[in-house]
């Protein structure tokens, strides 16, 4: 790995990149890995941060014939996946239906999806819900065709294109339904980044039942830039994602992959994001696409968008994210336009009347965020 020092909230810790090493290195290097890890390893730590990975760690070491007194654990979890995933493949298979029977496209992105088309087997995934993406125009018409396959709202609401609006079914079990991927995966002249997708969108066999879902150039795509950037739960999932997708490398078009995510100012998280791979993987999955991303040069923007949306600052709240947003959907203005444009933009976001309640808001808002932050350092006494 080189000796960059990644930079945002979304990186692996020492324990965990050990941890990501044992499930994806090579057999030599992956053993080593979980030597110097079982000094201090502490697996319900584990579960809490690198859950994702704890399955293939389990099929690692049982192929390696590793005597190790929580591989009965770790198999109880590699089980306890299987069952939750087939289950939720049934609920795609419902869902799927449904939306034939509306006439509604949809794709299904990541979480079950990824665990039907990457891994050996289900059991290898941990999955917590069913994803998926529609047209925006299409939204009223899939959450109609969401109810009739037993999810409900439960009077939830999204806010903005880019967030997912939460449906559950009786079971509990989470549906995310999208329009958008992220508030800054747009191009320049504003039109939604997802369009590409469903031209290349190739079928999938979802236990009999056919549904759509990306190229597995998109995949990569759209799995980096939804988990290399700030997200409320920290999770190492989509590296692994990453990583199983370019276990078959010739499946991803690299001119594709530079083209999508550079037109829409993505293109430094995918060159860290692949760096940061390459380290892990002990070989440059995509070689040319490395090299493409290093040369470029990132317009102001895309640096100040990626910076809003990886680090952690939290008296300043939800701010950086809401400009990181600003910043998407004034793409193609100038500078001036932009800054320009932000107070109305804020208004509506923090439903204000009026300007003036803007750094009144503000301050508010950055005082609770800094209060929650004192209350967490300081803990029970």
């Amino acid at each position: 790995m080189s000796g960059r020092r990644f930079v945002g909230t979304f990186w692996p810790s020492r324990r965990e990149r050990l941890l990501l090493l044992t499930a994806l290195a090579e057999p030599d290097r992956a053993l080593a890995a979980w030597q110097e890890l079982r000094r201090d390893f502490d697996l319900q730590a584990a579960e809490d941060l690198a859950f994702g990975a704890l399955p293939l760690v389990f099929q690692r070491l049982q192929a390696a014939g590793v005597d190790d007194p929580d591989l009965a654990r770790l198999k109880g979890i590699f089980r306890s996946t299987w069952a939750k995933n087939t289950l939720l493949v049934e609920r795609l298979r419902a869902t799927a239906e449904a939306f034939r029977a509306a006439e509604v496209p949809m794709l299904v992105l990541g979480s079950v999806g990824a665990a039907l088309r990457y891994y050996d087997t289900l059991g290898l995934r941990p999955t917590g819900e069913v994803d998926l993406l529609v047209r925006e125009d299409d939204t009223t018409r899939a959450v109609r065709a969401l109810g009739s396959a037993g999810w409900s709202t439960r009077g939830g609401s999204r806010r903005g294109r880019a967030a997912p609006l939460p449906l559950f079914d009786e079971a509990g079990r989470l549906c995310l339904l999208r329009s958008g991927l992220a508030p800054d995966f747009v191009t320049e002249t504003g039109e939604p980044g997802e369009t590409p997708f469903w031209d290349a969108a190739t079928d999938l066999d979802a236990n009999g039942t056919q549904v759509q879902v990306l190229s597995s150039t998109d995949d990569l795509l759209v799995t980096i830039v939804a988990g290399a950037r700030t997200n409320p739960i920290r999770s190492v999932q989509w590296i692994v994602d990453a990583a199983m997708i370019l276990r078959t490398p010739k499946e991803v078009d690299p001119e594709r992959l530079c083209w999508i995510g550079v037109e829409r100012g993505q293109g430094l998280r995918l060159r860290y994001a692949l760096e940061y791979l390459q380290g892990l993987l002990g070989f440059a999955p995509l070689p040319t696409v490395a090299e493409s991303l290093e040369q470029r040069r990132a317009s102001a923007r895309e640096r100040l968008s990626y910076a809003c949306t990886t680090r952690s600052m939290p008296v300043f709240g939800s701010f950086p994210q809401a400009w990181a947003e600003h910043l998407g959907a004034t793409a193609g203005r100038s500078a001036l336009g932009t800054v320009a444009a932000l107070p109305a933009f804020l208004r509506e976001r923090w439903e204000l009347d009026h300007a003036w309640q803007l750094p009144v808001a503000g301050g508010r808002r950055a005082l609770r965020n800094l209060g929650r932050r004192r209350t967490r350092t300081a803990g029970p006494r």
